[in-house]
């Protein structure tokens, strides 16, 4: 009897260990791709209609689609109290001001200033309720080369360099009632907090794109654009405000690995108005490598309004005007 009881709990122990070790695998990999969301959102932007002399201001927002990101599971989880929920959801926001000058035929210059704002997920550990964010500002200056190869059609490169700050934190409301367990808490004192992992970026992108669009009978009112996006993070420089934190496992990673890869392909829909402004929406989808695997993890939509300050017409002026 005393071997037969022996057996099953070596057994119940052995299913125990290989079950908890499937599971934490499991999560690391879901981890990854919620952590991959991280990585900047490069918005797209064609110069196909650029000309030498001309000044363009962008104002750009972007939103992106993705799981929330998940703490590293931990002892100071509660399962009573974790309701973190990691549907996708549109909760990923960037927000971007530029200016570009052409200098030449076909070279233009840019510089851009860029900030993100991830709301990453909610989770209650009594009796503290934590709010889990992410953001990052990034300035980056770019080249870019476009030429048109027929009326209706034209082809451009670029290549962007970036340095950022950016910080993972999480806020909490430390709230003591006496009925928490079975109604509503009653607070009855609250604290804040806030512990966070900060740390600084290095960013680099080359895209390429082809664009066509209409003919000059209708001043190239309409103008749509294949955008294809390599980009290229390193992440480095890490300050943690304190070491207990429900980022730890994100921190963690981010320092043993911190290159991060992305490809985005883009589509862009323009719209030119003859003098001055035009409006360019975008979609993209973005394919995130961490630790040489890839995860595609977001789809990313936008605006970009573009205003012509110096050379407002959407052609040149003619010389003998």
């Amino acid at each position: 009897m005393r071997n037969t009881l022996k057996a099953i709990a070596l057994c119940a122990l052995t299913y125990l260990i290989g079950h908890t070790a499937t599971a934490q695998d499991s999560w690391s990999r879901e981890a990854m791709v919620r952590y991959s969301a991280l990585h900047p959102i490069q918005a797209p932007i064609t110069h196909a209609m650029a000309y030498k002399g001309q000044l363009r201001a962008h104002l750009g927002l972007e939103a992106m689609r993705s799981k929330k990101i998940a703490p590293a599971p931990g002892n100071y989880i509660s399962p009573s109290f974790f309701t973190y929920n990691e549907d996708p959801y549109w909760g990923q926001s960037h927000a971007s001001l530029a200016a570009y000058y052409t200098p030449w035929e076909h070279i233009s210059f840019g510089l851009s200033f860029s900030a993100n704002n991830l709301d990453a997920g909610v989770e209650s550990i009594h009796p503290t309720v934590w709010t889990l964010n992410t953001e990052h500002s990034l300035a980056s200056t770019s080249a870019a080369y476009h030429a048109k190869f027929s009326e209706y059609f034209a082809f451009e490169g670029q290549y962007s360099l970036g340095f950022g700050k950016g910080k993972l934190a999480a806020s909490g409301l430390e709230i003591t009632g006496a009925i928490w367990y079975y109604i509503i808490p009653i607070p009855t004192g609250v604290k804040r907090h806030q512990i966070e992992h900060s740390y600084s970026m290095f960013n680099q992108n080359l895209s390429g794109g082809i664009s066509v669009y209409t003919g000059k009978r209708l001043k190239h009112l309409f103008q749509g654009t294949f955008m294809l996006n390599i980009g290229h993070t390193r992440y480095f420089n890490f300050n943690h405000d304190n070491s207990t934190t429900l980022w730890a496992d994100v921190a963690q990673r981010l320092q043993s690995n911190p290159n991060v890869f992305s490809l985005t392909p883009s589509l862009i829909f323009t719209v030119n108005t003859p003098n001055v402004f035009s409006a360019q929406f975008n979609i993209g989808r973005q394919l995130t490598w961490l630790d040489g695997t890839p995860y595609s993890h977001t789809f990313s939509a936008g605006v970009q309004l573009s205003f012509r300050i110096l050379k407002k017409r959407i052609f040149p002026k003619p010389e003998n005007e």
